[in-house]
Protein backbone atom coordinates (compact mmCIF):
# COMPACT_ATOMS: atom_id res chain seq x y z
CA UNK A 1 0.00 0.00 0.00
CA UNK A 2 1.05 3.64 -0.51
CA UNK A 3 1.67 5.72 2.33
CA UNK A 4 -2.07 7.36 3.14
CA UNK A 5 -2.50 11.40 2.72
CA UNK A 6 -2.41 13.42 5.98
CA UNK A 7 -6.53 13.71 5.58
CA UNK A 8 -6.96 9.83 5.97
CA UNK A 9 -5.43 9.30 8.99
CA UNK A 10 -7.89 11.47 10.77
CA UNK A 11 -9.73 8.36 11.83
CA UNK A 12 -6.25 6.47 12.77
CA UNK A 13 -5.20 9.21 15.51
CA UNK A 14 -9.11 9.69 16.73
CA UNK A 15 -8.96 5.94 17.25
CA UNK A 16 -5.72 5.76 19.01
CA UNK A 17 -6.58 8.57 21.54
CA UNK A 18 -9.90 7.08 22.01
CA UNK A 19 -8.36 4.06 23.73
CA UNK A 20 -7.23 5.82 26.76
CA UNK A 21 -5.12 8.21 28.21
CA UNK A 22 -3.28 11.50 27.20
CA UNK A 23 -0.24 10.17 24.59
CA UNK A 24 2.94 11.87 24.03
CA UNK A 25 2.80 13.11 20.37
CA UNK A 26 5.96 10.04 19.68
CA UNK A 27 3.91 7.51 21.24
CA UNK A 28 0.81 8.66 19.32
CA UNK A 29 3.14 8.35 16.39
CA UNK A 30 4.40 5.24 17.21
CA UNK A 31 0.72 3.77 17.78
CA UNK A 32 -0.79 5.39 14.26
CA UNK A 33 2.24 3.80 12.23
CA UNK A 34 1.62 0.58 13.72
CA UNK A 35 -2.29 0.76 12.96
CA UNK A 36 -1.33 1.96 9.17
CA UNK A 37 0.88 -1.49 8.66
CA UNK A 38 3.29 0.32 5.98
CA UNK A 39 6.24 -2.04 4.47
CA UNK A 40 10.23 -1.05 5.95
CA UNK A 41 10.54 1.42 2.98
CA UNK A 42 7.53 3.32 3.34
CA UNK A 43 8.45 3.83 6.63
CA UNK A 44 12.14 5.07 5.78
CA UNK A 45 10.92 7.31 2.88
CA UNK A 46 11.40 11.35 3.59
CA UNK A 47 10.10 14.36 2.18
CA UNK A 48 12.80 16.58 -0.19
CA UNK A 49 13.78 18.83 3.26
CA UNK A 50 14.93 15.27 5.03
CA UNK A 51 11.92 14.82 7.51
CA UNK A 52 10.29 11.51 7.87
CA UNK A 53 7.30 11.55 5.13
CA UNK A 54 5.01 9.46 7.27
CA UNK A 55 5.79 11.19 10.35
CA UNK A 56 5.13 14.32 8.97
CA UNK A 57 1.46 13.30 7.42
CA UNK A 58 0.30 12.02 11.02
CA UNK A 59 1.67 14.89 12.70
CA UNK A 60 -0.16 17.17 10.63
CA UNK A 61 -3.44 14.87 10.77
CA UNK A 62 -3.44 16.02 14.49
CA UNK A 63 -2.76 19.24 13.77
CA UNK A 64 -5.88 19.59 11.64
CA UNK A 65 -8.02 17.75 14.38
CA UNK A 66 -6.13 19.99 17.17
CA UNK A 67 -7.35 23.12 15.27
CA UNK A 68 -10.99 21.56 14.91
CA UNK A 69 -11.48 20.78 18.56
CA UNK A 70 -11.36 17.06 17.83
CA UNK A 71 -8.05 16.55 20.05
CA UNK A 72 -6.55 18.90 21.98
CA UNK A 73 -3.47 19.55 24.08
CA UNK A 74 -3.67 19.03 28.08
CA UNK A 75 0.38 19.52 28.46
CA UNK A 76 3.36 20.39 26.76
CA UNK A 77 3.54 17.41 23.80
CA UNK A 78 0.60 15.19 24.65
CA UNK A 79 -2.64 14.87 22.92
CA UNK A 80 -6.18 14.07 24.02
CA UNK A 81 -9.70 13.22 22.81
CA UNK A 82 -12.41 15.65 23.21
CA UNK A 83 -15.58 15.46 23.37
CA UNK A 84 -15.66 16.26 19.45
CA UNK A 85 -13.58 14.03 18.77
CA UNK A 86 -15.29 10.84 21.02
CA UNK A 87 -18.41 11.94 18.90
CA UNK A 88 -16.69 11.09 15.65
CA UNK A 89 -15.51 8.09 16.61
CA UNK A 90 -19.09 6.98 18.04
CA UNK A 91 -20.13 7.80 14.23
CA UNK A 92 -17.47 6.59 11.92
CA UNK A 93 -13.73 8.14 12.60
CA UNK A 94 -13.06 6.71 9.43
CA UNK A 95 -15.25 9.04 7.79
CA UNK A 96 -14.17 11.80 9.03
CA UNK A 97 -12.88 14.41 5.99
CA UNK A 98 -10.86 17.46 5.72
CA UNK A 99 -14.17 18.92 4.43
CA UNK A 100 -15.80 18.52 7.28
CA UNK A 101 -13.57 19.78 9.70
CA UNK A 102 -13.68 23.25 7.99
CA UNK A 103 -17.05 23.50 8.87
CA UNK A 104 -15.69 24.00 12.58
CA UNK A 105 -15.37 26.93 14.14
CA UNK A 106 -11.95 26.05 15.25
CA UNK A 107 -10.79 25.37 11.33
CA UNK A 108 -12.69 28.37 10.10
CA UNK A 109 -10.49 30.21 12.89
CA UNK A 110 -7.64 29.05 11.92
CA UNK A 111 -8.58 30.03 8.01
CA UNK A 112 -9.75 33.23 9.37
CA UNK A 113 -5.55 33.81 10.73
CA UNK A 114 -3.59 32.17 8.25
CA UNK A 115 -4.92 35.24 5.80
CA UNK A 116 -4.80 37.49 8.28
CA UNK A 117 -0.97 36.77 8.41
CA UNK A 118 -0.83 36.41 4.52
CA UNK A 119 -2.34 40.20 4.23
CA UNK A 120 0.02 41.49 7.00
CA UNK A 121 2.76 40.59 4.66
CA UNK A 122 1.35 42.05 1.21
CA UNK A 123 1.24 46.12 0.22
CA UNK A 124 -2.77 46.62 0.26
CA UNK A 125 -2.80 46.89 -3.73
CA UNK A 126 -1.82 43.03 -3.68
CA UNK A 127 -4.03 42.29 -1.12
CA UNK A 128 -6.86 39.42 -3.03
CA UNK A 129 -10.61 39.25 -2.36
CA UNK A 130 -10.21 37.01 0.64
CA UNK A 131 -14.18 36.23 1.21
CA UNK A 132 -14.03 34.09 -2.09
CA UNK A 133 -10.64 32.81 -0.51
CA UNK A 134 -10.59 28.47 -0.46
CA UNK A 135 -7.71 26.34 0.05
CA UNK A 136 -9.26 24.09 -2.99
CA UNK A 137 -9.51 26.71 -5.16
CA UNK A 138 -6.18 26.30 -8.14
CA UNK A 139 -3.49 28.42 -7.50
CA UNK A 140 -0.24 29.13 -8.55
CA UNK A 141 2.31 26.71 -6.75
CA UNK A 142 3.80 30.00 -5.38
CA UNK A 143 0.62 31.36 -3.80
CA UNK A 144 0.78 27.47 -2.76
CA UNK A 145 4.01 28.01 -1.16
CA UNK A 146 3.03 31.10 0.44
CA UNK A 147 -0.13 29.67 2.09
CA UNK A 148 1.12 26.72 3.52
CA UNK A 149 3.87 28.63 4.92
CA UNK A 150 1.02 30.77 7.13
CA UNK A 151 -0.77 27.50 8.14
CA UNK A 152 3.07 26.42 9.50
CA UNK A 153 3.20 29.69 11.11
CA UNK A 154 -0.21 29.39 12.89
CA UNK A 155 0.23 26.12 14.30
CA UNK A 156 3.54 27.14 15.44
CA UNK A 157 2.74 30.21 17.41
CA UNK A 158 0.16 28.65 19.46
CA UNK A 159 2.56 26.12 20.22
CA UNK A 160 4.48 28.87 21.04
CA UNK A 161 2.26 30.53 23.60
CA UNK A 162 1.58 27.58 25.27
CA UNK A 163 4.95 26.51 26.00
CA UNK A 164 4.92 29.88 27.83
CA UNK A 165 2.10 29.51 29.24
CA UNK A 166 3.26 26.57 30.82
CA UNK A 167 6.49 28.37 32.13
CA UNK A 168 7.34 30.82 35.00
CA UNK A 169 6.00 34.24 35.15
CA UNK A 170 9.63 35.37 35.17
CA UNK A 171 10.07 33.50 32.27
CA UNK A 172 8.03 35.62 30.18
CA UNK A 173 9.21 38.45 31.92
CA UNK A 174 12.76 37.76 30.72
CA UNK A 175 11.32 36.78 27.18
CA UNK A 176 9.94 39.71 26.51
CA UNK A 177 12.79 41.89 27.30
CA UNK A 178 14.68 39.99 25.01
CA UNK A 179 11.65 40.52 22.39
CA UNK A 180 12.02 44.00 22.63
CA UNK A 181 15.62 44.19 22.12
CA UNK A 182 15.82 42.08 19.35
CA UNK A 183 13.25 44.35 17.82
CA UNK A 184 15.44 47.33 18.34
CA UNK A 185 14.84 48.60 21.78
CA UNK A 186 18.10 49.31 23.48
CA UNK A 187 21.40 49.54 22.13
CA UNK A 188 22.76 46.21 23.99
CA UNK A 189 21.69 43.39 26.56
CA UNK A 190 23.18 45.40 29.31
CA UNK A 191 20.40 48.49 28.78
CA UNK A 192 17.59 45.38 29.96
CA UNK A 193 16.64 45.55 33.11
CA UNK A 194 14.68 42.82 34.96
CA UNK A 195 13.02 44.01 37.81
CA UNK A 196 10.26 41.43 38.35
CA UNK A 197 10.10 40.64 42.14
CA UNK A 198 6.90 40.49 44.23
CA UNK A 199 7.83 44.09 45.36
CA UNK A 200 7.62 45.55 41.84
CA UNK A 201 5.09 48.12 41.90
CA UNK A 202 3.67 46.89 38.32
CA UNK A 203 7.00 47.05 36.34
CA UNK A 204 8.38 44.27 35.24
CA UNK A 205 11.32 45.43 33.42
CA UNK A 206 12.77 48.57 31.98
CA UNK A 207 14.77 48.83 28.77
CA UNK A 208 17.15 52.08 28.48
CA UNK A 209 17.48 53.68 25.06
CA UNK A 210 20.23 55.93 26.15
CA UNK A 211 23.55 55.56 27.78
CA UNK A 212 22.91 57.48 30.55
CA UNK A 213 19.43 55.84 30.94
CA UNK A 214 17.44 59.15 30.53
CA UNK A 215 15.06 57.94 28.25
CA UNK A 216 13.29 54.64 29.31
CA UNK A 217 10.53 52.26 28.70
CA UNK A 218 8.53 50.78 31.59
CA UNK A 219 7.58 46.55 30.55
CA UNK A 220 4.86 44.74 32.20
CA UNK A 221 3.95 41.04 31.36
CA UNK A 222 1.43 39.19 32.22
CA UNK A 223 1.15 35.31 31.84
CA UNK A 224 -2.69 34.79 32.06
CA UNK A 225 -4.35 31.68 30.34
CA UNK A 226 -5.84 31.91 27.00
CA UNK A 227 -9.49 32.38 29.02
CA UNK A 228 -8.68 34.78 30.83
CA UNK A 229 -8.37 38.45 29.59
CA UNK A 230 -6.60 41.72 30.62
CA UNK A 231 -9.45 44.27 31.71
CA UNK A 232 -9.42 48.20 32.12
CA UNK A 233 -8.41 47.95 35.78
CA UNK A 234 -5.22 46.16 35.15
CA UNK A 235 -3.73 48.72 32.52
CA UNK A 236 -4.91 51.69 35.02
CA UNK A 237 -2.92 50.01 37.22
CA UNK A 238 0.06 49.98 35.25
CA UNK A 239 -0.42 53.98 33.90
CA UNK A 240 -0.35 54.41 37.64
CA UNK A 241 3.12 52.94 38.01
CA UNK A 242 4.41 54.49 35.29
CA UNK A 243 3.19 57.90 36.91
CA UNK A 244 4.89 57.38 39.66
CA UNK A 245 8.16 56.49 37.98
CA UNK A 246 7.27 59.79 36.54
CA UNK A 247 7.62 57.89 33.12
CA UNK A 248 5.22 58.25 30.02
CA UNK A 249 5.93 55.34 27.87
CA UNK A 250 5.55 51.78 28.59
CA UNK A 251 4.22 48.17 27.03
CA UNK A 252 2.02 45.88 28.37
CA UNK A 253 2.27 42.40 27.22
CA UNK A 254 0.26 39.14 28.02
CA UNK A 255 -0.01 35.72 26.71
CA UNK A 256 -3.98 36.31 26.36
CA UNK A 257 -5.93 39.07 25.24
CA UNK A 258 -7.12 42.51 26.09
CA UNK A 259 -10.62 43.56 26.84
CA UNK A 260 -12.37 45.98 24.64
CA UNK A 261 -12.71 48.07 27.36
CA UNK A 262 -8.90 48.10 28.33
CA UNK A 263 -8.19 49.03 24.72
CA UNK A 264 -10.26 51.84 25.45
CA UNK A 265 -8.65 53.46 27.64
CA UNK A 266 -5.60 53.17 26.10
CA UNK A 267 -6.62 55.65 23.13
CA UNK A 268 -8.50 57.72 25.55
CA UNK A 269 -5.46 58.34 28.40
CA UNK A 270 -3.60 61.50 27.78
CA UNK A 271 0.06 62.09 28.44
CA UNK A 272 0.79 58.36 28.39
CA UNK A 273 1.75 56.18 25.28
CA UNK A 274 1.13 52.54 26.32
CA UNK A 275 1.41 49.93 23.73
CA UNK A 276 -0.85 46.81 24.17
CA UNK A 277 0.52 43.13 22.81
CA UNK A 278 -1.73 40.42 23.44
CA UNK A 279 -1.07 36.86 22.83
CA UNK A 280 -1.70 36.22 19.28
CA UNK A 281 0.83 39.60 18.35
CA UNK A 282 3.38 38.54 21.15
CA UNK A 283 3.60 35.23 19.08
CA UNK A 284 3.72 37.03 15.88
CA UNK A 285 6.42 39.14 16.90
CA UNK A 286 8.87 36.13 18.13
CA UNK A 287 8.03 34.71 14.42
CA UNK A 288 9.59 37.38 13.25
CA UNK A 289 12.44 38.20 15.14
CA UNK A 290 13.48 34.56 15.61
CA UNK A 291 12.86 34.10 18.97
CA UNK A 292 12.41 31.00 20.86
CA UNK A 293 12.34 29.52 17.13
CA UNK A 294 14.90 28.35 14.88
CA UNK A 295 14.96 27.43 11.22
CA UNK A 296 14.61 23.39 10.82
CA UNK A 297 15.40 23.36 7.00
CA UNK A 298 14.99 25.99 4.19
CA UNK A 299 14.01 25.27 0.53
CA UNK A 300 15.62 26.91 -2.33
CA UNK A 301 13.64 28.18 -4.82
CA UNK A 302 15.54 29.07 -8.27
CA UNK A 303 14.69 31.20 -11.01
CA UNK A 304 16.47 32.27 -14.67
CA UNK A 305 20.08 34.08 -13.84
CA UNK A 306 19.58 36.66 -16.90
CA UNK A 307 22.73 37.87 -16.67
CA UNK A 308 23.96 34.27 -17.47
CA UNK A 309 22.30 34.78 -20.53
CA UNK A 310 22.98 38.29 -21.28
CA UNK A 311 24.15 38.35 -24.79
Amino acid sequence: MTIPKFNEIFGDVLVVLAEGEPLHRKDLRKAVTVRLKLTEEELAETLSGGSNKVGSRIHWAAEFLAQAGAIYRPKRGYMQITDLGRSYVAKDPFSVTLEELRTTDGMKAWKQRSIANRQARQNEADIEDTENYDAETEISPLESIDNAINLLNSALAEDLLQRIREESPEFLERLVLKLLHAMGYGASTSHLEHTGTSGDEGIDGIIHLDQLGVDRIYVQAKRYQETGGIGRPAIQSFVGALEGKRATRGVFITTSYFSKEAKNYVQEIKNFSVVLIDGEKLAALMLANGIGVETKQTYNLLVIDENFFFA
